[in-house]
């Protein structure tokens, strides 16, 4: 049985490893991303004036599940924020009308998680055929009127050029609103033993079967390591246009569920015995 590669950042990747060996598959984490917390002063200066400011916004947007853990996280003087439960309530409570955005149904479940409510929270339906910036500006463009103001949550790539999308900004600018992007967490390449280079070598060329939700991730796979042979289940098509580019040999495209991207297994487990 082909082993199931979940590349996912080791505290997203638990849930995922859980169901699919629950469905008898064997599945093991390899995370391609480490997310870290920022760690420059100015980074955490602006984080505190943005707490202070927090009134001011009509939106906040989390681009993950790690922007939302970070954003909240507990033991941090934001501007007087001394804690997780502390600045959950603040907003909750003290500013019920600014709304939080979300691209998927990952980031969702983390707010939900640290105690949002579901109707201060918008998303793209759990049924859309995708879960990205566009999908979620068809749910909360109506939202922007005049000088809205939506804080961008987001991470940041060390070590390499910002290219992140700005998109989502341009959209909000177009209606006359305000984006502000703000750094909470920093996503950094894995550094792997020669032993575990050895085995993803391994990995790409036996038939195993990769779980890719991001193009930085794959961006992070070493470029010594030969991926003709290797076969990917992608989330987006942005992914896998950079699995192709990549050179892997078999690259399929599904809705990034866990529903989703079982029945994408088991169309290539098939293929593969047929």
């Amino acid at each position: 049985m082909a082993h199931l590669i979940v590349t996912r950042p080791a505290d997203q990747a638990a849930p995922w490893l859980k169901v699919l060996r629950d469905m008898g598959h064997v599945a093991v984490a390899l995370p391609l991303i480490e997310i870290a917390p920022v760690e420059s002063e100015d980074d955490a200066q602006a984080l505190e004036l943005a707490w202070a400011r927090l009134k001011s916004f009509d939106a906040l947007m989390f681009v993950s599940s790690s922007a939302a853990q970070a954003f909240f996280k507990p033991n941090r003087p934001f501007a007087g924020v001394e804690s997780a439960q502390r600045a959950i309530d603040l907003i909750v409570n003290k500013y019920p009308n600014i709304r939080l955005w979300a691209t998927g149904q990952g980031t969702v479940a983390s707010l939900r998680s640290l105690g949002i409510p579901a109707h201060r929270i918008d998303a793209p339906s759990a049924q859309a055929g995708q879960f990205d910036s566009e999908a979620l500006w068809q749910v909360v463009q109506d939202q922007i009127r005049g000088a809205s103001r939506v804080l961008i949550l987001r991470g940041r790539d060390v070590g390499l050029f910002d290219s992140s999308r700005d998109w989502l900004a341009q959209q909000i600018m177009a209606r006359g609103g305000v984006p502000t992007k703000l750094v909470v967490y920093e996503r950094r390449a894995p550094k792997w033993s020669l032993a575990q280079t050895a085995q993803c070598s391994a990995w790409l060329r036996d038939g195993s079967i990769w779980l890719l939700s991001s193009s930085q991730a794959l961006r992070n796979l070493p470029a010594s390591l030969d991926a003709r042979q290797g076969i990917c289940i992608c989330t987006h098509e942005r992914i896998a246009q950079a699995a192709k580019e990549r050179g892997f040999a078999v690259v399929c495209t599904s809705r990034p569920t866990l529903q989703d991207v079982a029945a994408s297994i088991k169309s290539l487990n098939e293929r593969s015995s047929a």
